[in-house]
């Protein structure tokens, strides 16, 4: 057809501002999906989605969530 999926993974150190985050140093690593829509041999559209509450978790700007298993 006329999409092109990519499923990949993306890493780096934030060594500067992210929005209202100030840099930490701190390395993530997240899964990332794009899907293209070709037209006419060139990219039309494009769609991203991440998970940026992982993200943030990993950058040290959000608290880890509670793992506490409830019986």
């Amino acid at each position: 057809g006329d999409k092109v999926a990519v499923y990949a993974t993306y890493s780096g150190t934030q060594t500067g501002p992210l929005g209202d985050f100030p840099p930490k140093g701190q390395i993530m690593e997240s899964k990332f999906i794009t899907i293209f829509r070709i037209e006419e041999g060139r990219i039309a559209e494009i769609w991203v989605e991440w998970d940026n509450l992982a993200m943030l978790t990993q950058l040290g700007h959000f608290p880890a969530p509670d793992t506490t298993v409830v019986e």
